[in-house]
C-alpha cells in the first residue's frame, strides 16, 4: 500500500475543509476553472457598457477542477466582494489580506506616470495563504522567489485580453476601471493595484518564516 501524501497530514482551515477536492485529495480554490466531464469549453464572450466582456458557465465542484486557471466570473467576484480565492469566504475589513504570486507595473496615468505593482491572483487569507503554502507544488517549489504581499486594503484595475501570439497564448494589458475599452480588448479578469501605503512586498518564504499563523 502507498503512504499517504504528506500533504494530507496538513491542517485545514474550516473553511478549506469545506471545499472539493481532486481525486489526489487537494481542495479545490474557490476560483478555480472546471471543465465539463464532456470536456466542452466553458468560456465565451458576453457584450457589457464598456465593452465585451469574457465570461465563464462552469459550476463549481461539477466537472474536472483545472488547477492553476481561474473562472473568470469567480476571480471577478472575489476581487471585487472581498472573497478569500481559496476558500471562498469573506476577507473583513481592517485584517491582513495576502496576495501571492507574480505582480506587473501598472500606471494609472499612462506609461510615462509611477508603476504601482498589480496582480490577478485574487486575495485570500493568512491561514488559507499558510495551507496553500505547504500543500501546493507550484509554491512549494521556490517559496524565495515567490513574490506575497501583505495588504490592508486595495483598488482595481481591469485586465483586457487583446488578442493571441504565434503560439496561441492571450496577450493582456492592464487598463484603470474607468476605461471604456471597447477598441482595447475584452474584459478578462480584475488586477489588485498594490499600493505600497497599504502595505509591503515580501516574498512567500519570508512571510512564512517570520509572519505566518500557524495551522491548528
Amino acid at each position: 500500500m502507498r503512504p499517504a501524501p504528506d500533504f494530507l497530514d496538513v491542517p485545514k482551515p474550516a473553511a478549506v475543509a469545506a471545499l472539493p477536492i481532486t481525486g489526489a485529495g487537494l481542495p479545490v480554490p474557490f476560483t478555480t476553472l472546471y471543465r465539463p466531464d464532456d470536456g466542452r469549453d466553458v468560456r465565451y464572450t458576453v457584450s457589457a457598457t464598456r465593452g465585451p466582456m469574457c465570461a465563464c458557465k462552469c459550476k463549481f465542484g461539477i466537472g474536472r477542477a483545472l488547477i492553476g486557471v481561474q473562472c473568470v466570473n469567480r476571480q471577478r467576484r472575489a476581487m471585487r466582494n472581498r472573497l478569500c480565492g481559496v476558500c471562498g469566504q469573506s476577507l473583513h475589513t481592517g485584517d491582513d489580506i495576502i496576495f501571492v504570486g507574480q505582480c506587473e507595473p501598472f500606471a494609472p496615468d499612462g506609461a510615462a506616470g509611477p508603476t504601482i505593482p498589480a496582480t490577478v491572483e485574487a486575495p485570500t487569507h493568512p491561514a488559507c495563504t499558510v495551507y496553500s503554502a505547504l500543500t501546493c507544488p507550484s509554491l512549494m517549489r521556490d517559496p524565495d522567489t515567490t513574490r506575497l504581499a501583505v495588504m490592508s486594503q486595495y483598488d482595481l484595475a481591469d485586465q483586457l485580453l487583446t488578442g493571441y501570439n504565434t503560439r496561441g497564448e492571450p496577450r493582456y494589458v492592464l487598463a484603470p476601471q474607468a476605461t471604456n475599452h471597447r477598441l482595447l480588448g475584452a474584459l478578462n479578469s480584475y488586477a489588485a493595484l498594490l499600493h505600497p501605503e497599504n502595505g509591503r512586498l515580501t516574498t512567500l518564504g519570508e512571510w512564512m518564516r517570520d509572519e505566518a499563523p500557524a495551522l491548528s
